[in-house]
C-alpha cells in the first residue's frame, strides 16, 4: 500500500509540469524552446537516479526525470484528418517503446538500473539535439515556402492549408 501512496507526489509533479508547459507555450506561442527546456532536466533526472545511491535522492530524481516528459507532435500538421493520423502514429511508435521498455527494464535484473536510467538520459539528450535541428529547419522551409507560387505551394504543401507554417519558434 505505502508503494502505491508514493507514486502520487511523482504524479502531481508530472502534472503541474506538463500543466505549466502547456500554458506557457500556449502563451508564448512558442514550442522549442518549451521543449529542449525541460528534456535536459528529465536527463537531470535520470542521471540523478544513476549516480546517487541514496533512496531518498533516487526518489527525488524520478519526478524530476518524468516532468521534463513533453511533446510537440502535433502541432505541425494542418488539417483535422493529417493531426489525427500523426497522432496516431506517435502513439503507435510511443507503445512501441514497451518492447524496448521491456528489453531494458528486465525483471530478472540481466541489466541493472544504472544502464536502464543511462539509456533514458542519453535518449532524452538526443530528443534535445533533435529538437533544436527542427528548431532551425523549419524557419528555413517557412522562409522557402513564403517564396513559392501558388500552384507551387499547393504542391508543395501536400493538402496542407493555404500559406499553414510550420510552428518553430
Amino acid at each position: 500500500m505505502i508503494t502505491y501512496i508514493l507514486t502520487v507526489p511523482v504524479y502531481v509533479v508530472v502534472f503541474v509540469a506538463t500543466i505549466s508547459m502547456v500554458l506557457s507555450s500556449d502563451h508564448h506561442t512558442e514550442r522549442g524552446l518549451h521543449y529542449t527546456g525541460p528534456a535536459p532536466v528529465s536527463a537531470v533526472g535520470y542521471i540523478l537516479t544513476v549516480t546517487k545511491d541514496s533512496s531518498s535522492v533516487r526518489y527525488i530524481g524520478l519526478p524530476v526525470a518524468a516532468a521534463g516528459l513533453t511533446s510537440w507532435f502535433s502541432t505541425n500538421n494542418g488539417g483535422h484528418t493529417k493531426r489525427a493520423v500523426v497522432v496516431g502514429f506517435i502513439i503507435l511508435v510511443g507503445n512501441l517503446g514497451s518492447a524496448i521498455g521491456g528489453q531494458v527494464y528486465r525483471s530478472n535484473g540481466a541489466m541493472n538500473g544504472y544502464v536502464r536510467h543511462a539509456t533514458c538520459a542519453v535518449v532524452m539528450v538526443c530528443s534535445v539535439f533533435m529538437a533544436l535541428t527542427m528548431k532551425w529547419l523549419l524557419p528555413r522551409k517557412n522562409k522557402r515556402r513564403s517564396q513559392l507560387l501558388l500552384e507551387e505551394y499547393e504542391q508543395d504543401a501536400c493538402g496542407s492549408h493555404l500559406r499553414d507554417n510550420y510552428l518553430a519558434s
